[in-house]
């Protein structure tokens, strides 16, 4: 799986890289222009799947499986002109993800990890279409700071009483998360900015677990029974859907 992931990787990587050598030239003759600045306000939700590579000790990935899962994500990014049909967005992006884990044996427990991150994008975009109608097609990195990883959990470890609440599992996960991305976006002109939407579609460029192989962790509260987490390593791949406020400088 891990290995199908890294060609399909490849192979989206490939795709804009060749378009901008391609504009080299024409980048080099009118130079990058960042006193042409914009900027734009985004907001929206996003839903999301994980990629299990590896379970602790020898627990069967037929009894542990992964569930899409929803989350939000809102930010505000500069873009620097670089060419006419050319810019670069940056900025900064705060989102929450969510990814979830089902168990049926050897008890019933349902797990949600809670993700709260700090992204920096660099994405290249390629705009066309008209004055008040713009298309463009965007692809870049992500680099996410994991601020926060909680784990809620529900599980029937002993027969007949289910356990349920939350612990902080930040110790267990990455704090950077790099992100590949690639999606589209519609632009309508509404006055003195513009109105649009953005697709895009994300893969974490590694694993999640800070451990090799991952750890069982041992879930205790107050005066209930131990129970383990086969805490998973995995990867995180979903889409995101933003409204999106784009003001001009004037």
């Amino acid at each position: 799986m891990k290995l199908k992931s890294l060609c399909l990787l490849l192979i989206m990587l490939a795709a804009p890289v060749t378009w901008i050598w391609s504009q080299g030239s024409e980048i080099v003759r009118h130079g990058i222009r960042f006193e042409k600045l914009d900027w734009e306000f985004v907001g929206g939700f996003s839903f999301c799947n994980n990629i299990i590579t590896a379970l602790p000790e020898d627990q069967s990935y037929t009894n542990f499986q992964s569930k899409s899962s929803g989350g939000f994500q809102f930010g505000v990014h500069p873009i620097f002109r670089i060419s006419r049909p050319l810019t670069l967005r940056s900025g900064l992006l705060f989102s929450k993800r969510e990814y979830q884990f089902n168990q049926k044996i050897p008890w019933d427990a349902n797990y949600t990890e809670k993700a709260i991150m700090l992204g920096i994008p660099a994405h290249f975009i390629y705009t066309f279409g008209y004055s008040d109608v713009k298309f463009n097609l965007f692809s870049g990195l992500q680099l996410n700071y994991s601020i926060k990883n909680t784990l809620e959990y529900s599980a029937l470890a002993v027969p007949g009483y289910r356990q349920e609440g939350s612990i902080n599992n930040s110790f267990d996960r990455k704090r950077f998360i790099m992100d590949f991305q690639l999606g589209a976006g519609l632009r309508f002109q509404v006055s003195k900015i513009y109105i649009g939407l953005d697709l895009c579609y994300y893969l974490e460029m590694m694993n999640q677990s800070r451990f090799s192989p991952p750890r069982t962790l041992y879930i205790y509260q107050d005066l209930e029974p131990t129970f383990p987490y086969y805490s998973p390593s995995f990867w995180g791949h979903g889409i995101m859907f933003n409204l999106v406020l784009h003001k001009r400088r004037s």
